[in-house]
């Protein structure tokens, strides 16, 4: 996931827009570096939305600040969310803090050179501050609207009341009562919704096709003033709001962000418990005699005026007609003149860490199975210090990879995989700046030599100073990143406006998070100062402290113990000497210089076509080509960046989960191997990614055209030439690899757990992560030894290239990857791959989950209508489109059956097209599915009881989300890389969707029901929790048959798998002529 964060986007976002990201997002880290990695690709200043599959009514997560929250990534379909554990850390992604709202400044707002979007801001008579953006080209019109309070004024007597707030606006207003009126239009108008609570900001927002604009600002609008509150609604959704922290109890990053929160002085705001649960916001209340739906009325008309609210508006409307919209619906929001603390005025003068609080080590138990020390150094707040951000250069070269630095003595010396520094906290005044470590073995026995290692880099960068080539190349890469940036999707980006106005001029609200306006060497140093022991908690993790941890955290049942640091570390720690294997970074060669765009003879095509390569015909004399390779080059985005990616086909990976791990670990040797060279190109914009699969390996390539080709032949000839796997990186890539598959396979959530059981059923090849883990423990480095040859001897290759590149440059790129590999056996046949189809009637699988500290289970519910086709695919989205929403509402709103809860379909080109339904629950799985089945078998009536006019509706929405154009070039390449990844090829399929959309009518939809849903074989998937026997469990519903892990086995082997074209097509010229033939 880190890996995928920082250097392959397009994947990432291939993943993402395909919805196969739920199976690596197990990890708070993982939806962290998800949902950065979406920020990167959308371009926001301020945020990285995942509002597409989103789970209602989150509460920022863990150490992320209002400057640096990421939002979350449920399951469930509909409204809400929030931001989950994590935060921008590392030295490409150090902290830029933001200030607090001025005044308006009258200037014009500042934007990237291809923004052509037109920007108006105005204040409403009632207070509120609104900012429009009228987009000529909008496909997707979006709102938002922010209020400046978070879960710091929650009551200290009900912890989670600003988040229980955020949950209950959703749920009826005076104008619309019905509780699922607002998403029930969104989702006919094509829509979506989301919010979260931070902790001095709550961000509510939507997306709607752009002719319902001003029908769901009439219902959103409402949320400010007129909800309803009502006792019913407030009864169930605080099961919601406990069942979200059940959730959460799980994740180390939420454990460890109360850990920090708690060491800070009992009676500052800071020591709060964010989400909320039952107990505070039910149990302790009513011993207090406080009535908690008085107290969300009291919080609501207290916090919720006009005066505290910024609203942003995206449209395809002019800037006046949009701002008449926001003077039509939000001035009826009262204005009660409500003030908030602050900054440092949020702590009221108590002192958040006084000194005894610090100085201290932390020894925690991890859920997860990891090793890690955190140096956390507490330094004024840097909120006001927007301008310049002197922690942002500190993160830069603390957090640095290259030769030199930190991560490469450490590694050097076997005491680390992996760090990351920057701001864990910044808010009321105080910022934690933290240098998070993750350490081998030898490293964990060996904490002090790890500590004079960090404290002799900061005397370092003390006595060195602040460098100004230093300073001027971030600033550098900084501008260039924001000119060249693509331009966001609308949500994103009135989500991150309504944000980012809670503290920003209008003027810099797009640049802040990018730019660096000031030199301030001295506030460098000033802060600089902080980084030592008395201004230190050492936070220590790791499964072998459960005998030093005396303590338990109340919320989140951490154990742990808090102590001084010892006289012996501080002492060495102070007087840390120098070690001349330290230096601060060199210039980085890879800061992009050309960035002229390519001219292009005629138009061109709107999809990638085939490229006849004399490249390859030159490197492949005889029409033995081993690659097929697609182009398309952009004349949409307008910027000097270019995208490719090569899939291989390698037969060796699919002989055994040997040599699958084999392929994997040595894939991730070469990145490690690359890692000082590489990191200098991901900090100027210029990624790549290695990957082994079950099939072979991916390799994707994306930033400025203009260094792209330099970081693509450096890692093909590192490829080519790995034969030994140096001793040094064989252990740390196999301690990454072995903690990462540990991880994956005990501690993943219950629903992921399920979907890793039916993928194991129902895809070929595929391998269990246990499987995976075992064969990796039996693999030693000498058994590495040749691994090249046996991958890159014998396979076969498919790319995709986009961007800024001519066609005889898309073909040199090709030669200089290809020249290195020395591929001698083209494949005549690409490997068996292929999907397998369910027998009819209902099969049950029953499994125990793998973490014994879980308390949720899950319920999955597979239904596979047919194989793939034009008519089922548009048939079984519709039906998605209609009862995604409903299903959440019943099953999620109304029987509070659990906080991940969501029915979508899905298709697999070359497989199967179907309904999935999904609900991870502290119910018993087999209840869940009882209910689950009873829902679908009332529901299935939906289109017998559909009128023509709501038929057109649903039909009209979801024609809209086909025929939205990608909005940046990452998007559109991961959108055309799925479909050369998964053979389909099919590059416009979603405009063919779209357009048969339009000519299909109800009574088509009412016998696909009829005929096929209704009588659709379907997989249920129960994933109970450790220790919970079957006998105490309800019976389970009606089956056809209930299979075992054998009886699975034994389908697999016997069943009609449908399996994928696995003929190639060759780049020669002769070979793409007999492919059209």
């Amino acid at each position: 996931l880190k890996c995928w964060a920082r250097r392959s986007r397009p994947v990432m976002h291939c993943l993402l827009r395909h919805g196969r990201w739920l199976d690596v997002a197990a990890s708070p880290k993982g939806r962290a570096a998800i949902a950065r990695a979406v920020a990167v690709m959308s371009g926001s200043a301020t945020a990285g939305l995942l509002a597409a599959q989103s789970a209602r009514g989150a509460s920022a997560g863990p150490g992320a600040s209002a400057a640096s929250a990421v939002r979350c990534c449920g399951v469930g379909g509909g409204t809400g969310g929030a931001a989950v554990p994590g935060v921008a850390m590392g030295g490409r992604r150090g902290a830029g803090s933001l200030a607090p709202a001025a005044a308006f400044s009258g200037r014009e707002v500042e934007k990237p050179s291809t923004d052509y979007r037109e920007y108006r801001h105005e204040h409403l008579p009632n207070g509120m501050q609104v900012m429009v953006v009228s987009d000529e080209r909008c496909d997707k019109a979006a709102a938002a609207l922010s209020v400046g309070v978070g879960s710091l004024l929650d009551p200290k007597e009900v912890p989670g009341l600003a988040h229980f707030c955020e949950h209950m606006l959703f749920l009826g207003t005076k104008k619309y009562p019905q509780e699922d009126e607002y998403n029930e239009h969104l989702a006919k108008n094509g829509g979506a919704s989301n919010a979260y609570t931070a902790e001095s900001v709550t961000n509510y927002y939507f997306g709607v096709k752009p002719e319902a604009l001003g029908s769901a600002l009439d219902r959103f609008s409402q949320f400010f003033v007129s909800p309803l509150f009502t006792e019913s609604a407030t009864e169930r959704e605080l099961k919601a709001v406990d069942s979200e922290h059940s959730k959460n109890l799980q994740q180390d990053g939420w454990r460890q962000s109360q850990l920090m929160r708690d060491a800070v002085s009992p009676d500052h705001p800071l020591n709060h418990f964010m989400t909320g649960n039952s107990e505070t916001l039910r149990d302790i209340p009513a011993k207090q005699g406080i009535d908690v739906r008085t107290a969300l009325l009291d919080f609501h008309t207290q916090y919720y005026s006009a005066n505290l609210m910024k609203v942003t508006l995206v449209g395809r409307e002019t800037p006046e007609e949009l701002l008449d919209m926001a003077r039509s619906y939000f001035s009826a929001v009262p204005n009660r003149s409500a003030t908030v603390p602050s900054d440092a005025e949020i702590g009221r003068g108590i002192e958040p860490f006084p000194p005894e609080r610090l100085g201290r080590v932390v020894h925690v138990v991890p859920v997860s199975d990891i090793r890690s020390a955190s140096f956390q150094f507490v330094m004024p707040g840097q909120k006001a210090e927007w301008r310049s951000k002197p922690t942002q250069y500190l993160a830069h070269l603390i957090g640095h990879e290259g030769k030199g630095s930190l991560l490469t003595a450490l590694k050097c010396r076997g005491l680390a995989t992996e760090l990351s520094a920057g701001g864990a906290l910044d808010e009321a005044g105080v910022h934690v700046f933290a240098v998070s470590i993750m350490l081998t073995e030898a490293g964990e026995a060996d904490i002090g030599t790890v500590g004079d290692l960090l404290f002799a880099y900061v005397r370092l960068l003390r006595e060195a100073g602040p460098d100004d080539r230093l300073w001027h190349e971030m600033k550098v890469l900084g501008d260039l990143g924001f000119k060249f940036r693509s331009l966001p999707d609308s949500v994103s980006t009135a989500s991150g406006i309504a944000h980012g106005l809670q503290e920003h001029d209008p003027d810099v609200v797009l640049s802040v998070g990018s730019l660096l306006w000031e030199y301030r060497p001295e506030k460098i140093n000033e802060l600089s100062e902080f980084l030592c022991c008395d201004k230190l908690r050492l936070v220590l993790s790791s499964k072998a402290h459960a005998s030093l941890c005396d303590q338990e955290e109340r919320w989140y049942g951490t154990k742990f113990s808090d102590k001084p640091l010892d006289t012996s570390s501080r002492e060495r720690w102070q007087v840390a000497g120098s070690f001349e294997d330290l230096a601060l970074p060199a210039p980085n060669p890879f800061v992009p210089e050309n960035f002229d765009l390519k001219l292009a003879a005629g138009a061109q095509p709107l999809f990638p076509e085939r490229l006849v390569s004399t490249a390859v015909d030159i490197a492949y004399p005889q029409n033995k080509s081993v690659i097929t390779s697609y182009f398309r080059k952009d004349e949409v985005f307008g910027l000097p960046k270019a995208a490719c990616a090569f899939v291989l086909y390698c037969p060796f990976c699919l002989d055994s989960v040997e040599h699958r791990m084999l392929a994997e670990l040595w894939c991730m040797a070469v990145q490690e191997e690359l890692n000082e060279f590489s990191y200098d190109a991901s900090c100027a914009g210029v990624s790549y990614s290695l990957q082994a699969t079950s099939s072979g390996m991916i390799i994707s390539f994306g930033g400025y055209d203009d260094k792209l080709p330099r970081l693509l032949t450096e890692v093909a000839g590192k490829m080519a030439g790995l034969a030994e796997v140096p001793e040094q990186t064989y252990a740390i890539t196999r301690a990454i690899l072995e903690r990462n598959l540990t991880n994956a396979a005990v501690r993943s959530p219950p629903y992921s757990q399920g979907f890793m059981f039916e993928q194991c059923m129902l895809r070929r090849p595929a391998h269990r992560l246990e499987d995976r883990l075992e064969a990796l423990k039996g693999i030693g480095r000498e058994q590495l030894a040749g691994i090249n040859r046996k991958l890159l001897d014998h396979c076969h290759i498919e790319c995709l290239l986009q961007g800024n590149l001519t066609a005889d440059e898309s073909q040199g790129l090709i030669r200089s990857f290809l020249e290195p590999l020395g591929v001698s056996r083209p494949l005549d046949v690409l490997p068996e791959s292929g999907s397998l189809p369910l027998p009819s009637g209902w099969t049950l699988l029953e499994r125990e989950g793998t973490n014994p500290d879980e308390r949720n289970g899950a319920a999955i519910v597979t239904l596979q209508v047919g194989e793939y086709g034009l008519d089922d695919k548009c048939l079984v989205d519709l039906v998605s489109q209609v009862l995604g929403q409903r299903f959440f509402d019943e099953l999620r709103t109304k029987q509070q059956l659990g906080y991940i809860v969501s029915a979508s379909s899905f298709g697999e080109p070359q497989g199967f097209v179907g309904l999935r339904m999904v609900v991870q629950s502290e119910r018993p799985p087999r209840e869940v599915l009882s209910r689950v089945r009873a829902w679908a078998e009332e529901s299935w009536g939906f289109a017998d009881q559909m009128t023509e006019d709501e038929f057109a509706e649903y039909r009209a929405a979801l024609v809209s989300q086909l025929r939205e154009r990608p909005k940046s070039l990452n998007e559109e390449f991961g959108l055309n890389w799925a479909e050369v990844a998964s053979r389909n090829l099919d590059f416009g399929s979603q405009d063919a969707e779209a357009n048969r959309l339009e000519s299909l009518t109800l009574g088509d939809l009412r016998r696909f029901v009829a005929e096929k849903l209704r009588a659709a074989p379907a997989l249920c998937t129960l994933v109970r929790p450790p220790g919970v026997a079957e006998d105490i469990e309800p019976a389970p519903p009606n089956f056809d048959r209930r299979w075992s892990p054998e009886e699975v086995e034994a389908y697999r082997k016997s069943g009609p798998w449908r399996l994928r074209d696995a003929a190639i097509r060759r780049d020669s010229a002769e070979g793409l002529a007999r492919s059209r033939l």
